[in-house]
């Protein structure tokens, strides 16, 4: 298990897709990149993340969000290892809500 950094919050609608970043520069080791990402959502199965439009830059990783349940929240565990070894734990909370709220 590596360093975690603070926790994030998000909201979204179903429809909407939400880029997110992360960024890992506060705990991995100056000049280390990011080289591999390991990401899970509790629950699983309705939010997602388009892993083709993942983009990783430095200590920087940018993922995007699509679906999700109206009013349910969902909890977003990111592991990043870079290229030294370290690994980096990053968790975001995205909150799903109604297109009117």
């Amino acid at each position: 298990m590596g360093i975690r950094i603070a926790a994030t919050n998000f909201d979204k609608t179903p429809d909407e897709v939400l880029y997110v970043e992360m960024d890992f520069s506060s705990v991995l080791s100056t000049g280390a990149t990011i080289t591999s990402v390991n990401v899970a959502f509790d629950p699983s199965g309705e939010l997602s993340e388009n892993v083709g439009a993942r983009q990783i830059s430095g200590q920087k990783v940018i993922f995007l969000l699509q679906g999700g349940t109206a009013g349910s929240d969902y909890e977003m565990e990111v592991e990043a290892t870079a290229d030294n070894g370290e690994t980096a734990e990053g968790v975001a909370f995205v909150v799903v809500r109604n297109p009117s709220s």
